[in-house]
């Protein structure tokens, strides 16, 4: 009689499920840091976005502060800009982000202010988020401004 060896023996068995699981392992571990690293991705441009739209309004906003003076203040973290001559306010940051100032904002803004100093930093307001994300935006706006050329600006 001849031997039968079509089978598999338990010990081989025991080494492709052993192979098997180290593989899932470490395919799964690469596949769940790629969605924390796409979150995280995602997270910073949300906030970057946010930050660019808050910075252009303060900018428009600053650049016809003499026609429309204003005031700007971080109420609960939003930013929120209230023009002087009508008493019309509006938030103009995310209300799902967290904006902080670093400094005073000049009050009001108006034809004698000439330096805006952007100093804020912004983060997100959810809880599960990852809390060491933040943006910051570190600029200062001037008025009237001076070319590359020498020029200046008139109104």
């Amino acid at each position: 009689m001849a031997d039968d060896n079509r089978g598999v023996t338990l010990i081989e068995l025991l080494a492709v499920t052993t192979l098997l699981a180290i593989l899932s392992l470490l395919i799964f571990s690469v596949m769940l840091s790629g969605m924390k690293e796409s979150r995280r991705n995602m997270m910073m441009n949300d906030l970057q976005a946010d930050a660019h739209l808050v910075q252009s309004r303060l900018t428009e906003a600053f650049y016809n502060k003499n026609n429309q003076p204003f005031t700007v203040t971080t109420d609960q973290g939003r930013v929120k800009i209230t023009y002087l001559k009508t008493g019309q306010s509006e938030v103009i940051s995310d209300p799902g982000l967290i904006y902080t100032h670093d400094g005073s904002w000049p009050d009001p803004i108006g034809p004698g202010t000439n330096t805006l100093d952007l100093n804020l930093t912004i983060r997100s307001e959810n809880e599960s988020a990852d809390r060491n994300i933040s943006y910051q935006i570190n600029t200062e706006l001037d008025y009237p401004w001076k070319d590359s050329q020498g020029g200046s600006s008139n109104e």
